[in-house]
């Protein structure tokens, strides 16, 4: 995938997969989806990327970190 991504719809109805959309409208099925990123990326993007919004939780985590120069990863599609 070399086009940035644009959204992740991480809870699709059928509960099985994640669909990844890219920049050039390129979209991927996939059971799992591996996203790493800075967490200053994650935090500034992470409200209009993810369909449905990340949990609360996590979300207000990503507010309240300290760390800024770190990576941080999310596996979506995992049971």
């Amino acid at each position: 995938m070399l086009n940035p991504v644009c959204k992740v719809y991480w809870d699709l109805p059928d509960g099985l997969h994640t669909l990844v959309v890219t920049a050039d409208g390129s979209s991927y099925l996939a059971d799992h989806v591996l996203i790493m990123l800075p967490l200053g990326v994650l935090r500034e993007r992470h409200s209009h990327t993810f369909e449905p919004p990340l949990p609360t939780s996590l979300s207000r985590a990503l507010t309240v970190s300290l760390f800024t120069s770190c990576i941080f990863t999310i596996c979506v599609g995992l049971s």
